[in-house]
């Protein structure tokens, strides 16, 4: 619970203090504000895994993150809204690179802590033995808004940072013939 509470206080203060600049110009700057989770649940991505342990009577200790890894997408709406006046303008797609980059940099210390989770994740099979594990990606998202300089003026857009976190479970077990 306290990790929790210091990895939200470090990615608020991550996110909230951190202006960017876009590279290349040095008048150009963006925000990212700060988020927190507005929906959790199952993403569509599975696969099963089989591990088998034949030949030994020694249990074998395979982390999960060798079989799944943790991804994150950004999603940035387009087109951005002028702080100022309300107009709506395309977002070039150097300048959605450049967001989608700064908005993944704010989120490594929700990734870091959901990597180290997935490390410390340890799949157990016994001797002579093979099992299938299922693998599902739990789904975090974030939905909050960039604040970025454009033509020399400020724009907005909402984003959305989704991290995918593999879960497994044992599905089968079988003993190893032959």
């Amino acid at each position: 619970m306290n990790r929790k509470m210091n990895l939200k206080i470090i990615l608020e203060i991550v996110i909230t203090c951190t202006v960017l600049v876009l590279a290349g110009c040095s008048a150009q700057s963006m925000q990212v504000s700060m988020a927190t989770p507005v929906a959790q649940n199952s993403s569509q991505s599975e696969k099963y895994v089989v591990v088998s342990n034949c030949g030994t009577l020694e249990e074998l200790h395979r982390s999960l993150a060798e079989e799944a890894q943790v991804s994150i997408t950004v999603t940035v709406d387009d087109p951005a809204t002028a702080v100022d006046t309300g107009e709506k303008t395309a977002i070039p797609e150097a300048t959605q690179k450049q967001i989608i980059s700064k908005i993944e940099a704010a989120y490594q210390p929700v990734i870091a802590e959901a990597k180290a989770t997935v490390e410390q994740t340890i799949l157990t099979i016994p001797g002579q033995r093979v099992y299938h594990f299922y693998i599902k990606w739990k789904r975090q998202s974030y939905l909050s808004e960039i604040t970025f300089n454009l033509n020399g003026k400020p724009y907005s857009t909402q984003y959305t940072c989704a991290v995918d976190t593999p879960e497994a479970s044992m599905s089968a077990q079988l003993i190893c013939t032959g």
